[in-house]
């Protein structure tokens, strides 16, 4: 299960991501982020991300959206090139 909440603050849009990036919930964040143009991911409550997650977050992170908040292992496997 993911769960996806948009937030508005003085900074900009941002959405936080909670839960599980696999398999069909891939396909539901990159609908939201299409949707809701954030600035920024929330990423502190996301617990498991597969290869195809990791990929999203790359290509959103090169699209300019600001990923926050990662846990040290997220933060690790994302600095590696995809």
């Amino acid at each position: 299960m993911l769960r996806i909440t948009e937030l508005e603050s003085t900074a900009g849009r941002s959405l936080r991501v909670e839960g599980r990036l696999a398999g069909d919930w891939i396909d539901e964040l990159r609908r939201a982020c299409e949707r809701h143009g954030p600035r920024m991911l929330d990423l502190r409550g996301l617990r498991t991300v597969d290869a195809e997650g990791l990929k999203l977050l790359h290509q959103l992170a090169l699209d300019g959206i600001i990923l926050e908040r990662l846990s040290g292992y997220l933060a690790a496997v994302l600095a590696e090139p995809p």
